[in-house]
Parts: C-alpha cells; structure tokens; sequence
C-alpha cells in the first residue's frame, strides 16, 4: 500500500533516444517539490508500477523519465500512451543526492541509470554548486544516450569528467578499478539499484538488457561494500 499522495501528469511528448530508449515528458497539474535524484512510483495506465527516477531537476515544470521500452507489459502501457494521455504518480521520494558540500565524488551508471545524474548535473548548474566529479557511464555502444548535453556540459565545465565505456554491462571485471576509489563518495545509478540484484535475479523479466544492468549494480555494490 502506498501511503503518499497521488499526482496526475499529462503526458507532453514522447521521444526515442536510441533502439528502445523513450524519453517521457510530462506536466503536472502544479509545481512537485522534489529533491535532484528521486525517483518516484509509476502507475502505468494497465494498472502497473515501477520505480522510476526523475530526469528533469526540481526548478524544471516538467516531470521527464528515460527508460527502456521493452516487452514487459508495464513498459508497453507506458509506450501506447499518446500526448493528452495521464498516468498516476506517487509523491518523490529517495535518498540518492549529491551533497552540495561534497567535491569530486565517483558517479557509476549503467544504460538508463544516467537519468538521476541528469537531473543532478541541470540542479547544480542551476543553483551554481561545483561540477567537480568523474563519471564512468557504462552502455551497449548504440545505446548512450543524453550525449549531446554531456559533450556541451564538459566543454563548458571540463572539471566534470566523463568516461564512456562501450561494454557489456555483465562483464564484472570491467569496473574492478573502481575498487582503489572507495575513499570517494560513490554514487552508483542503475534502473533496478533502488531493490536488491539478488531479488531480482530470482524475478521472473524477459528484458534482457534490464537483467544486464541489475548485474552491473550487484557488480559496482561490491567495490564498496
């Protein structure tokens, strides 16, 4: 049972990215207070949720989510809906900040976990806070996605460091340098990193790229547990 309030977003627009990736776009009927890096409960129009993260930041009017369109059902509900349509949301919650006195931490995401990072990065420009951090964003080669932002925000803040690492997110092995970084904050961002990997692995999720990022979050847990 969901204990906060229920808002209604009108759907705006509908964008794909790259291969299956939609960018969602919607209006609330009023402003949402939120933090940077919340997520929220999706109740898709099929009856449907799942926990996505807001893309856009706190000043902005919209409430935006990048995710994957996939052959789950709560995924194509979201993907029949058209501009006008509503769905239900609950208010925003989660803990996964950047604290505005810490510098340089280490931010892992993984395939459409950039999207917290995004609302992140557009919070801090906004109220002027460093961008002083590296970013290490693991994906299919075809499927990076905010790339045009990310190149703009380095040119003109070349203190952001991003690293993009063409790579199957399953190949463990390929974050193991992060191990001799865990003296830093480490934000690590993923679709399932809200619940367990364990939890997941055991579900039963035809999305195979879904089932690869849930690896990846088991993997970057590791390097700081």
């Amino acid at each position: 049972m969901y204990t906060s309030r229920v808002i209604t977003l009108i759907l705006q627009s509908q964008t794909i990215l790259c291969a299956n990736i939609v960018h969602f776009t919607f209006q609330p009927a009023h402003p949402i207070p939120r933090q940077a890096g919340q997520y929220v409960m999706v109740f898709a129009p099929n009856g449907e949720s799942r926990a996505l993260s807001i893309a856009s930041a706190p000043h902005e009017k919209t409430i935006e989510f990048i995710t994957h369109i996939s052959l789950s059902s709560f995924k194509r509900s979201l993907g029949e809906l058209k501009p006008g349509d509503t769905i239900e949301i609950t208010e925003p919650t989660g803990n996964f900040f950047w604290p505005d006195t810490i510098e340089n931490p280490l931010l892992i995401a993984g395939g459409v976990g950039i999207s917290p990072y995004r609302a992140i990065w557009r919070d801090r420009l906004h109220r002027k806070l460093s961008l002083a951090a590296e970013l290490y964003y693991y994906a299919h080669a075809d499927q990076f996605i905010c790339t045009e932002e990310l190149t703009s925000l380095t040119t003109l803040h070349p203190e952001f460091v991003v690293h993009r690492v063409p790579n199957n997110l399953t190949e463990k092995g390929s974050i193991k340098e992060f191990e001799t970084r865990s003296q830093r904050l480490v934000l690590m961002s993923g679709v399932y990193s809200q619940g367990s990997p364990q939890d997941f692995a055991q579900s039963n999720y035809s999305d195979a790229l879904e089932r690869e990022e849930a690896l990846f979050i088991e993997a970057a847990r590791n390097l700081v547990d």
